[in-house]
């Protein structure tokens, strides 16, 4: 990523752009610097996870369209959802959401092919 403006690429288009600064944003909103991989966790529709569950907190992702996205040993408690559609930058938020165990969470409709997840126990 660094060196992906070397001379040798093209200069990056406004709509790239407009990708990074939507991500920037959204990675400065939770503590990002907090979470560790934590791919053994993901279930339902999630590829990847981010997590520290000492906390209660958990980064999911999928670039494949999921019809939801989830995560495995998920302590009982209530959760903030943050729903969050890297192509387009809209974020959607449910508080007070219960769940435990292995648990899968419906993706909202209106968020693209890309879905993020950023789960916070409350």
């Amino acid at each position: 990523v660094l060196a992906m403006f070397d001379g040798k690429t093209p200069d990056p288009s406004d709509e790239m752009l407009g990708d990074f600064r939507r991500m920037q944003q959204f990675f400065e909103s939770i503590p990002f610097n907090t979470l560790a991989p934590a791919d053994d966790l993901r279930h339902g529709g999630t590829r990847w996870v981010l997590a520290n569950p000492d906390q209660g907190r958990y980064l999911l992702y999928s670039p494949d369209n999921p019809v939801n996205l989830g995560v495995r040993g998920l302590n009982a408690g209530r959760y903030t959802l943050t729903w969050f559609d890297p192509e387009t930058g809209a974020r959607k938020i449910g508080s007070g959401v219960s769940a435990a165990g292995d648990a899968q969470f419906p993706k909202p409709a209106g968020l693209g092919g890309e879905a993020v997840l950023y789960l916070t126990r409350n």
